[in-house]
C-alpha cells in the first residue's frame, strides 16, 4: 500500500458515487475514440510472436521489389490452403518492436505488438493467398505477420470519477508506436488487468512519484477500453500534465 498525503489525494474532476452510467454517443467524442481506432491500438506480448503466416510482397508486377505496401496493393502470403488460409477469412497485420535496447520481450518486461491494419483473404489456391486490405493504421511491411481478425468493442457503460483505491496499483506502460509519454486522448497499455479485478469501463486515477518514495502527485484519469488477464488499454483522461510510463494507476470506486 503507498502512502498518499492528503494534499495529493484530490484527483481533478473525482466526485461521490462512483456508479456505472450508460455510455452516452459522444462520451469519447472530445477523446477521439471510436472502435477503428481501437482495433488499430498495439497490444503487450510477453514473449516473441511465432506465427503461422507472414506477408511476403504486393501481387503487383514491381511488388517483389517493395518492402512496404500499402492500399491498392494486393498481397501474397505464402502457404494458400495448404496451410489453412482461406478465402473470405479476415486477419490482423502485426509486427513486434524492438526496444532500443533490442531486449526481447520477458515477464519482466513486455515487448510491444504494434498493429499495422487488417486484411481479408480473396483468393488462394495450395501454395499461396491473396490478400485486400481492408484498413491500414500504418504501412505493412514485409515480414508483418497475420492473426485472426476480432473487431475491438467499445464500452457499454463508463464509471463515474471516484475515490482511488492505493491498494496494489499498477503502471502505465507504453503506447502506440511504443511511446513512453502520452497525452489526454492517447492509448496507453497498463500492467493490471482482469487478474487484478479491471474491468471494460472501469475509470483509473493516475499518479506519478514525483519524490522515490515520497507523496504521490495526481496528474490524470484513464478509462479502461479493452482488458486481457494482466494488461488492459486504456484511454488517458482530463490530463492535467503529461503522462508518463511509469506513472502509477490505481482503480477509482
Amino acid at each position: 500500500m503507498r502512502r498518499v498525503a492528503l494534499l495529493c489525494a484530490v484527483v481533478v474532476g473525482v466526485g461521490t458515487g462512483a456508479t456505472a452510467q450508460p455510455l452516452p454517443a459522444n462520451a469519447f467524442g472530445a477523446l477521439g475514440m471510436y472502435p477503428k481506432r481501437l482495433s488499430c491500438s498495439d497490444l503487450p506480448t510477453y514473449s516473441e510472436p511465432r506465427p503461422a503466416h507472414r506477408l511476403a510482397s504486393a501481387h503487383e508486377g514491381d511488388g517483389k521489389l517493395r518492402r512496404s505496401f500499402a492500399t491498392p496493393d494486393t498481397l501474397m502470403i505464402p502457404g494458400g490452403t495448404s496451410a489453412g488460409l482461406a478465402v473470405g477469412q479476415q486477419y490482423f497485420v502485426r509486427r513486434l518492436l524492438l526496444s532500443p535496447s533490442k531486449e526481447r520481450p520477458s515477464a519482466d518486461a513486455p515487448g510491444t505488438v504494434h498493429t499495422a491494419g487488417w486484411l481479408t483473404i480473396v483468393g488462394a489456391d495450395t501454395f499461396a493467398a491473396l490478400a485486400r486490405i481492408d484498413h491500414a493504421c500504418d504501412g505493412f511491411i514485409k515480414g508483418d505477420y497475420l492473426e485472426p481478425f476480432t473487431a475491438s468493442t467499445m464500452p457499454d457503460t463508463v464509471a463515474a470519477p471516484g475515490d482511488t483505491s492505493f491498494d496494489a496499483m499498477g503502471k502505465l506502460l507504453f503506447g502506440n508506436d511504443g511511446r513512453r509519454s502520452f497525452a489526454n486522448g492517447d492509448l496507453i497499455v497498463i500492467n493490471r488487468g482482469s487478474q487484478h479485478g479491471v474491468t471494460a469501463g472501469a475509470r483509473l486515477g493516475v499518479y506519478r512519484d514525483v519524490k522515490a518514495g515520497g507523496p504521490l502527485v495526481p496528474v490524470g484519469q484513464a478509462i479502461v477500453l479493452t482488458v486481457g488477464a494482466e494488461t488492459a488499454t486504456v484511454i488517458a483522461d482530463r490530463v492535467r500534465d503529461s503522462l508518463s510510463a511509469g506513472d502509477w494507476v490505481g482503480l477509482q470506486k
